[in-house]
């Protein structure tokens, strides 16, 4: 009996070594990924190089909202810096912020969250360009991801990690290629969330089809991407043509289509006849369609954009990855020199139904607007109203959220 429970402790302290050790090795490379940014910033820093453009801007904005997600009224103060370097090859930026989130009634979800980006490009040669870029950023906002997914999470905090590296190569005057590698991690402190990993590689190939079509190019991508969950791995292969069109000075089309194979395994556990818990791996394969279409109008003093795409993405927090179908419209309008205005519509359909994990459905209609006046350039006010509709299908809920907000902002220049 002794025995048994040493060798069930020396099992539990192996098994959580080894967990230690794959965070630590996750973590170094992470750390690398940035530290190679920073690096690549540094040697390419007005130090080494005399820039044609060097600008470093503090900034401070203070935000004022009622979230009806929170029942509460929400403060948040974002001190921030940004550096800003150019010259004829190359394009740099460092950026970082502070969002002090203060909670009127609900204490309790106070929050410090943090932002920084860094970015830098890099034209090796007339023919090639290479670039780079990584951020970080902790949060802890249930509504931090509706804008941009659809998808509404809990109030556990997140670091987000995320580093890419492209190149791209002008074949000849009308053919160019380019070769992408980005890798992303969510994690979070509350086991309810599941972290998650990934890696993917894209390579896209563009060549000008004027001689057939005036001012259209023709486009092809070809991406493999890599999510490794918790309990869950999946794989997504995928292969696109298409083609973006001038139909006229202000008027631009771009159309992607094709196909993608997807691959998922999830560790499980089952009951055998004499009552043992035994895991299992269950898998998962489909073939599905995948694209994009853009229609963007550009005219003097109007923007707008319409947009319908549907794709595979890791849902934050989640086991297994989402089928997201988007529709968008997006307007923005510039009234005076000093004021101008936006206003968007968003719906997303977002469906988990994938063997071995709980088939999710959601829906979610956002429609927003947002006036800004720049009293000078670097003092601005704006205010903006957005609704939220969100339809759960699997919990049989609908949820709505009125947010409306104030923020002003003003920024300092340096070495302009």
């Amino acid at each position: 009996m002794k025995l048994e429970t040493r060798n069930s402790k020396l099992e539990t302290r192996n098994s959580k070594l080894k967990a230690s050790m794959r965070t630590f090795m996750h973590r170094f490379k992470i750390i690398t990924l940035l530290s190679l940014s920073v690096i690549l910033q540094v040697l390419f820093s007005p130090y080494n190089i005399r820039g044609d453009e060097f600008i470093l801007i503090p900034s401070m904005a203070l935000k004022q909202e009622y979230n009806e997600y929170a029942e509460d009224f929400i403060t948040t103060v974002s001190p921030g810096v940004k550096l800003t370097e150019r010259t004829e090859r190359l394009d740099s930026g460092l950026s970082g912020r502070i969002d002090q989130v203060i909670y009127a009634e609900n204490n309790e979800y106070n929050a410090l969250n943090h932002h920084y980006t860094g970015q830098i490009a890099y034209r090796l040669t007339e023919r090639m360009r290479a670039s780079s870029e990584a951020s970080y950023i902790k949060d802890s906002r249930r509504d931090r991801d509706v804008e941009e997914t659809g998808l509404v999470l809990g109030t556990a905090t997140r670091e987000r990690y995320h580093c890419a590296f492209s190149g791209s190569y002008l074949v000849s005057e009308i053919t160019a290629m380019a070769l992408s590698y980005a890798y992303d991690e969510d994690a979070f402190d509350d086991p309810e969330f599941v972290t998650y990993r990934s890696d993917s590689v894209n390579i896209g190939l563009t060549h000008n089809l004027s001689y057939f079509v005036p001012l259209m190019v023709g486009r092809m991508n070809l991406g493999y991407a890599r999510y490794d969950f918790t309990s869950a791995i999946t794989e997504n292969y995928l292969l696109t043509v298409g083609a973006s069109w001038e139909l006229s000075e202000t008027l631009s089309l771009l159309v992607d289509f094709g196909g993608r194979y997807t691959f998922s395994e999830y560790n499980k556990y089952a009951w055998t006849s004499d009552y043992q818990l035994v895991p299992y791996v269950e898998k998962d394969e489909a073939w599905a369609t995948t694209g994009k279409v853009d229609l963007t109008f550009t005219g003097e003093l109007m923007k707008w954009t319409f947009t319908l795409s549907q794709d595979i993405r890791a849902a934050s927090g989640r086991v297994g990855t989402t089928e997201r179908t988007m529709l968008a419209f997006n307007i923005n309008q510039r009234f005076t020199d000093k004021f101008r205005g936006n206003l968007s519509a968003r719906y997303y359909l977002n469906l988990a139904d994938q063997e071995g994990v709980t088939t999710d459905e959601e829906h979610t209609l956002r429609i927003s607007s947002r006036l800004r006046y720049d009293f000078t350039r670097d003092i601005s006010l704006e205010a903006s109203y957005a609704f939220t509709t969100v339809i759960d299908r699997e919990a049989d809920t609908t949820t709505h959220r009125n947010l409306i907000f104030t923020r002003f902002i003003f920024r300092y220049p340096f070495f302009e």
